[in-house]
Formats: structure tokens, sequence, C-alpha cells
């Protein structure tokens, strides 16, 4: 049955349709979006919206969120430009004259159909200047597949001979004044804008020819220019630009519908839908996540750039099922709507937009609370172009249906380490011991005072003394902050932020003091000193299971610290090492061998203090071995604003152009990241908890972190101790050195205009920030490959869980396409000849690299793709399994994009 409202309205039901800036209208523009806004509703509702003229124009389902209210949602987002009743197809000028001065009844209903709100509007086809995206005959045409029609626009009611700027930009799903204008990046290289001037009637106007366009949905900005008016050319939007719609996607460029499927040759169709509107009303205002915290509300929207054609303007169901497994899905693909969402009697329900797949902003799951992995999948049921003649069929269907989900889950709904705490309170004091004096890494003496900030769980507010940890635990695990170098004296407290949120998940934290000029190796014995105090101080309340984190030159101590723990007996079990932001220049250090434990690096695109090739956590990271390791390349984090007492201080270190500066994240942000990351890391390390781990293999990133930047991009390394290395690309190197892999078979090439080098990636690349090996490789052709034999007695990887490489777009490569994801398939083959071509883009993103403002600074950082291995064997319709038990060939196939130059490394099966 389904879901019956719980709970009395806060107040009676009101409902109003609001124009594209959220004021109340009573009438609307033809080809204007019609948006609905409700409140005093019962919270977390499945309600009916109904349009309707003299006959039903349409119905959809609208969730209501945890207050009762709809917000701002497009029920309709060209009216009578895409009537759904219609038979054909007109130019948009006789659609208008059509809908002249009707009106349109809205009416709400529950789920008992009881009416709980109605109004009417009335269409007009006023003078207005009107964008739309239309065929070269002007009629509405909002998605195509590449290749068949130029992206055109139709202008109407613009004055005679007024100069127009237009804009092609990436789809915003709102637009306000003061967003920037990103113009689309065209395939021959350009950006997506042209001048033209108005004729003073119905006017075609193509924006990029057919063979320019790139895949994906996009929106038009126009702009009346003026003589001499400088601020005209500003990309900035201002209140009164022409916008296709400010709710509803433009244009949708499909890819082409078989070519583009996860599986080559095989009809599972994998499209991003979970998306949170994101805080704040911050820009871009809608943001795809496949993470979302204990209690976040899940909205989903449908720009499919790739689907069936024949699936344009038809009723879809929306359903919110378990993630199954690759054996499950296969056994049974059988869907089951959440009870907690009224099963599959409940399913929202949707047209998408005629002549165009896009289905628009829906709250999906308010308040999720019920931790776990979820697909969301669309089915289109039997076909029908009205709901009122929809059947649902509960079947996740190839090659109909889409998906979000199914190799790996579309999202997971749990606590995140961000904000999730175990405490209330938290203890605090600082104390201060006798200075002692070590040797630094260039032999001279330095004396310290041992002084430090203290935070722990405690029972009460306001505690100050260690007797007062709380006792709700025997003991706890202990965190050790260290500092990098700054000019200030009190460093050690730019992580008070951190040490509470480490204290609220029942760590004992502690952030030390060191003085201005400090080494690595003398940072290093300063925090063996501190140990014995901060084990002293709270007893067997101490759990000798340590933690240790450093920044900067503090980064590159811990790694030092971990190194003369085991080798001079300190007798402290250090089981977590992170190092942020870390410098690599003193001893060079191989972590790994008998004092190898989990390692963490973080590191920013726009760090202003250590933003170099060399010397950098990179390094680190490449010489550490025999531990599970991650990297978290950050784009826009800097280097100072981790601690609170630098501030903006490597701003002004030379690193950074103005431009950079205006990039960096947040402080916010900053902080964000490194309670998220830090304290998921310390969790799993020293606590156990595994559920974790996904961050750290670049599966997922903490919901408040994504949510606290629009444009938050992490890119993760991460290697595991269980591998199978097919190649790594070390020992001695020569022209015909990469013909042989380290698993010991042959690797062959085909198509290449050159053939694959192997090498030092640095001596390769000198943008490489990497001390490793790599196979540096060009291609010219989408028919080009390189082929691995695995040899016999190594070709059961069923025990492995992924296929994994580490990845790089060269950097300055004219092969590379400007400001765009690299991508590929990864083919395995079995001895039977059953293979599967994976496409790397539909799981985990080739970045470009970052852009900061100076050129050589720029690095080609390598990033880990993780194939999880059940693509190749989970049912797709049209494809054989592969047989993971007889694998005989891996196979990088460069079918996706025309040209392409990239640095490969640690190519493994693993875990």
């Amino acid at each position: 049955m389904a879901r019956k409202p719980t709970e009395t309205p806060a107040a009676r039901p009101r409902i109003a349709i609001v124009d594209e800036t959220g004021k109340p209208q009573e009438a609307i523009e033809a080809g204007a979006a019609l948006v609905l806004r409700a409140e005093g509703l019962h919270p977390s509702t499945l309600y009916t919206v109904t349009l309707a003229d003299d006959g039903e124009i349409a119905s959809q389902s609208i969730m209501s969120d945890r207050h009762g209210a709809i917000r701002d949602t497009v029920i309709w987002p060209q009216v009578g430009l895409d009537d759904p009743r219609a038979v054909e197809r007109v130019p948009i000028e006789k659609a208008r004259e059509r809908w002249r001065d009707r009106a349109v009844g809205i009416v709400l209903r529950d789920p008992r159909k009881a009416t709980v709100g109605e109004t009417r509007i009335k269409v007009t086809n006023d003078a207005r200047p009107l964008a739309v995206a239309t065929d070269a005959d002007g009629r509405l045409l909002n998605g195509f597949e590449i290749g068949d029609f130029d992206a055109t626009l139709s202008l109407h009611g613009f004055e005679k001979n007024t100069p127009l700027r237009i804009w092609m930009v990436p789809r915003q799903h709102e637009w306000r004044a003061g967003d920037l204008i990103q113009p689309a990046p065209l395939a021959n290289g350009r950006r997506a804008v042209m001048d033209v001037t108005s004729e003073g009637k119905a006017q075609r106007v193509v924006v990029a020819k057919r063979g320019d366009l790139v895949p994906g949905a996009y929106d038009f900005i126009l702009r009346r220019i003026r003589y001499g008016y400088e601020d005209d050319h500003e990309l900035v939007v201002r209140a009164d630009e022409i916008i296709t719609s400010r709710r509803s996607t433009g244009l949708v460029v499909r890819e082409k519908f078989m070519a583009s499927k996860v599986i080559l040759g095989g009809c599972a169709n994998l499209q991003q839908i979970a998306c949170r509107r994101t805080l704040g009303g911050m820009w871009p205002y809608v943001q795809f996540t496949d993470t979302f915290q204990v209690g976040e509300d899940v909205w989903g929207t449908l720009d499919p750039n790739a689907l069936d054609p024949a699936h344009t303007g038809k009723a879809a169901a929306v359903y919110i099922v378990p993630h199954k497994t690759a054996a499950q899905w296969t056994a049974n693909n059988s869907l089951s709507h959440l009870a907690v969402l009224g099963g599959n009697a409940a399913t929202i329900k949707w047209v998408t937009q005629s002549w165009c797949t896009n289905a628009n902003l829906h709250l999906l799951w308010s308040n999720a609370t019920q931790v776990g992995d979820y697909d969301v999948v669309v089915d289109f049921g039997n076909n029908s172009t009205t709901l009122a003649g929809f059947a649902q069929d509960d079947h996740y269907d190839m090659p109909l249906d889409i998906i979000d989900g199914y190799i790996v889950p579309g999202f997971r709904i749990l606590p995140d380490p961000t904000v999730d705490t175990s405490f209330v309170d938290v203890g605090a004091f600082s104390y201060t011991q006798p200075s002692v004096t070590v040797t630094n890494d260039f032999g001279s003496a330095v004396t310290v005072p041992l002084i430090a900030n203290v935070r722990f769980p405690a029972d009460v507010p306001g505690a100050t003394t260690a007797s007062q940890i709380s006792a709700a635990q025997q003991n706890y695990p202990v965190v050790v902050c260290v500092h990098g170098n700054a000019s200030q004296t009190n460093s050690y407290q730019g992580y008070d932020y951190l040490l509470d949120h480490l204290a609220r998940n029942g760590f004992i934290a502690v952030s030390i003091h060191m003085q201005p000029g400090q080494t690595g190796t003398d940072r290093a014995r300063i925090l063996q000193n501190h140990l014995p105090i901060i084990f002293s101080m709270f007893g067997s309340h101490a759990a000798n299971n340590v933690g240790i984190m450093g920044h900067s030159r503090g980064g590159e101590a811990v790694v030092i610290a971990a190194r003369l723990n085991q080798q001079e007996a300190w007798g402290y079990n250090i089981n977590a090492v992170i190092s942020l932001a870390p410098t690599n220049q003193y001893t060079f250090e191989h972590f790994g061998g008998a004092w190898a434990k989990p390692y963490l690096v973080i590191y920013g695109s726009l760090d202003g203090d250590l933003g170099g090739i060399g010397d950098t956590g990179f390094e680190l990271y490449d010489h550490a071995s025999a531990m599970n390791k991650s990297m978290a390349f950050i784009y826009r984090a800097c280097h100072d604003r981790f601690n609170t007492v630098w501030g903006d201080g490597d701003f002004f270190f030379g690193q950074m152009t103005a431009a950079d500066q205006a990039a960096v994240l947040s402080a916010n942000s900053h902080q964000l990241i490194a309670k998220g990351y830090m304290t998921a890391f310390f969790r799993q390390c020293l606590k156990q908890e595994t559920q974790w781990s996904g961050i750290f293999r670049g599966e997922w990133i903490p919901a408040a972190v994504q949510a606290s930047d629009a444009n938050m991009k992490i890119y993760t390394q991460y290697e595991d101790t269980t591998v199978r290395t097919v190649d790594d690309f070390e020992g001695a190197h020569s022209a015909t050195s990469w013909q042989t892999s380290t698993i010991g078979g042959a690797v062959t090439q085909s198509g290449l205009p050159a053939a694959p080098q192997e090498n030092d990636l640095r001596t390769m690349d000198a943008h490489s920030p990497h001390l490793a090996a790599g196979l540096s490789v060009r291609w010219d052709s989408t028919t080009d490959t390189i082929d691995y034999a695995i040899p016999a007695g190594q070709r059961d990887i069923s025990g492995f869980q992924a296929v994994s490489f580490r990845i790089s777009q060269k950097v300055a490569s004219a092969s590379n396409p400007a400001n765009q994801a690299q991508d590929l398939r990864v083919t395995l083959t079995d001895g039977g000849g059953h293979s599967r071509a994976i496409r790397v883009s539909k799981l985990k993103e080739i970045p470009y690299p970052y852009q900061r403002g100076i050129a050589s600074l720029v690095k080609s950082a390598l990033c880990t793709i993780r194939i999880p291995l059940a693509a190749y064997h989970i049912h797709c319709l049209n494809v054989d399994q592969v047989d993971l038990t007889d694998v005989t060939t891996l196979s990088f196939q460069f079918a996706e994009k025309t040209t392409g130059e990239i640095e490969i490394d640690s190519l493994q099966f693993t875990n």
C-alpha cells in the first residue's frame, strides 16, 4: 500500500506557482518553467500533482520534505512548448500561439487521492525575449545523439538589431545572479561562445556544429552587448540575462547509445541520478553524489547523456533498492522499493520531458536514516507516454531501464566521520615541561620546551585534568599531531579544531610544540619525548595504540618517528601514520619493512609552500611499501589553511597567482577535510572500524566534505597489501623493456603511433611529481590497444576484488583534449575467448591535470583506478561473462577518445 501520513500537518496546506526566481505569479509565459511550491503538508509523504486544461495534461509524484513542504519544483519544464499530448512537433512560434490566453489548473492530492490544494494560472504569449533549443525548423529539440544535429537556438521577442552574446555552458539546476559563466569546451578545443545580431523575428542560430559538440547537458545564456561597456564582457550571470531555462536542462547531447555502455556491447545503462541540494543555496545548487550522511535528504535528477532514443517523453517509476552483489543481480533482477518509502506501490513517477529524456529535480527520500548501500533504478515499465497508461513492472530490465549503481553502489547512507561523534563533552588542558635538546638533520643542537595542547573524552563539561577522562571505556587510543615550520611559536594551537573532534570520537588527542626552524629528525625526537609524558598523565586510560599526524615538515617527521620507534625500540605501538602536505627533504624515507604501518598522505593542488614538482608527499607515498597506503590529492586545497594559526600564509610565498588565491577552498573546507579523513583513518586503524575503508580506496568522499564546496574534487591513490602485480615498470629500462611485464608475460601493442616508453616517470615527464617508474603511452586512433598476457599459473584472479592501476594525463600534451577528462576501456579475456571491455569513466574519472597559475608547478599526478572484478561477471544482456579463474589477457583499449597521452603505473589485481 502507498505510504500514509503519520503526522498532523503543522498548518493548512498551501500551494502556489512561482517564477524561476521564487516569486509567486498568476500568469506564465509560454516556454517558461512551471514551478510548484507547497507548505503545510504531511512530512515525508508522497503526493500527486496533476496539470489540466480541458483535459489532463500530465501528472507526476512529488514527495514532501521532513517539514511538510515541497520546495520549488519544476512540474512542467517548458509550458506549452512540450505538450505531453501532442502527436507532432511544431515550430516554437506556432506552439506559443496555440497556448495564448489558455489556463492551466494545478491540483495536489495526498496518498488517499484527496485534494489538498489547487490553483490556476494563465498562459500568456508576451513579447518578452525567449531562447529555446530547437532543430533547424524551430521545433523543440532538447536532446539528441551526438552527431545527429547542430546545437541550434530559436530566438523570439528580441528587438531588431540587438547585439547578443550567446554562451553554451554546462547545465545547472538553478541559475542565479552572480553565478559564474563557464563556456563549455568543444571538441575543436575552443569554448562555446558566439556573437549574433537579432533579426526582430523568429530566428534560428547555430551555436555549435554537430561535429564540434561534446556529449553532456547544457544551458544557454544570452546577453545584450552594449558598445563601450567593458563590464558586458564579464563572465558573471546578471539578473536580466536570458537563459534557456533557469531550472531545467536546455539541451542534452547524448552519447551514441550502445557505444556509451559501461560494458561494451552490453545493455547496462548506468547514469548518475542521486544528488543533494547544496547547503545554503551554494552554487551550483545541486551536486551529484554517492554518499549521504544519516538524516540527509536524497534528491534525484535524470539528465541521461546516453539513452535509448525511443524513451524520450516516457513515463517512469523511480525505485530506491538495497544494493545487490553481482551474484544477487545476476540471479534476480526484481526491484523492491524500500519499505520505509512505502514499497513498490509508492514509487515516485514522472514523465520525462518530451523530445528529450530530462527528469527534473525530485526529492526521493526525505530524512534518510536507514544506513546502507543503495541503487536508484528508473523503470520505464510498459513504455507509456502518460502516467494514466503507465504500468511499472518492478524489474530492472536491460536495455530499457536506467540504474545509478549496479556494479558499485549508487549511493550510501552512513555516519559521516566529519561530524559523527560518540562523546558530547571534551576535556582540555595544556602542559609545559622542561626543555630538551635534540640534534637536527644538519647536526646542530636544538633546544625545545615540551609544550602541548591536550583534548580527551569527558563525562562532564569543563573537565581540565587527565583524571577526569570518561569512564565509558577502560582506555583510549592516543593521537599526536606534529606541526611544520612557521615563524609563529603557537603553531601547535592551530589544530585545536581537530583535537576537539578526535576527542569526541574517543581519542586522547595531543598537539605538540616545535621551535621555528626545526627539521625532520629533531621533530621526531621531540615527539619521542612527549609520548612518556602523555602516558604518564593518563596512566592506564591511555592505550598503547598510537596514531601520529604531521603537517609539512611534521609530515616527514612522523614517518621518521615510525622508523625510529622500531629501530630504537621506543616501545610504542604506532599503528597509523598521516602526512599532511609533507616535505621530503631531510632523510628521504622509504617507509616500510619492519616499521610499515597504515599510511595516509593528504596534499592540495594549490599548495603555496610545497608547490614544486619534487620533495612533496607524492614521493613519500611512492616510497612507502608493505602496508595499506592511500593518498588524497585535493584540487584547490592549499598548505596553511589546515592550521588555523597559519591562516593564508602560503598565499604569499611566490607560488600562487591572484587567480590561484581566489580559487582556494575555504578554511572551513580544509578543516572538514582534516576532520573527515583523519578521524576516519584513525578510527579504521586504531579502532578496527572497517566501514571507512572506501574513503581511502577512493570509492566515496565524506558527505560533509563533499557538501562543503560545490566543486569538491578529491583524487585518490591506493595500494593494498593483497596484490598480484601485473606490471610495476621497475627494473632496468630500455627501448624494449616494456615488452615484458613484472608478472612475466609478453606485452604487445597495436596501432600506436610510437612504441610505449618505460622509464622513471620524472625522466619521461618533467611535470611528474612521482619517484616511481611507469609507462608513457600516446595514441591517435580509437582502435589502438596495449595487451598484457597473463602467464599460466597466474590466471586465477577470482580471489581478488578489483583490477587496479595508477594513471595520469600527461601535462601539456597536445594529444589530450584541453580541460577534458580522459577515458579508455580495460578488457579482460579468458581462456575460452570470452571478454568484456569496461569503460573507466563510468566508474571513475581520469582528470585533466589541475591548471594552477604558474605552469611549471602543474603536475602529472597519478590517481588510482579500481574496476571491480564483479563488472566482468555480473549479468549483462548480450555480453558473455568472463571466467575469472582463467584470465589470459588484460588489455587497455583506447576506444573512447580519438587521441591521448597518459602515464600508467602499478597495474595489479588487488583487494
